[in-house]
């Protein structure tokens, strides 16, 4: 996956997970970006709020709630899209 010009920007290089091991610091491996940030950190966020899109829309459509996002969610919204 190419992000902002760079081919598979989320992976470390061999050459730096092998030099983070000699140097004794914390153990990584080539997806601990992808693994130890995303998903324990930035999914768990956007499933709840696509899980509250979600319930607002399906209110909408069934026509139990004519619902208006505050400020906070048109945000966060905005940010995602």
């Amino acid at each position: 996956m190419s992000v902002c010009c760079e081919d598979d920007i989320y992976t470390f290089s061999e050459e730096f997970v092998k030099r983070n091991k000699e140097e004794g610091n914390c153990t990584i491996n080539r997806l601990s970006i992808e693994t130890d940030h995303f998903a324990h950190t930035v999914e768990p966020l956007y499933i709840q709020l696509l899980n509250q899109i979600n319930e607002i829309k399906e209110d909408w459509v069934t026509g139990k709630d004519h619902y208006i996002l505050n400020f906070y969610e048109k945000k966060n919204l905005h940010c995602i899209l």
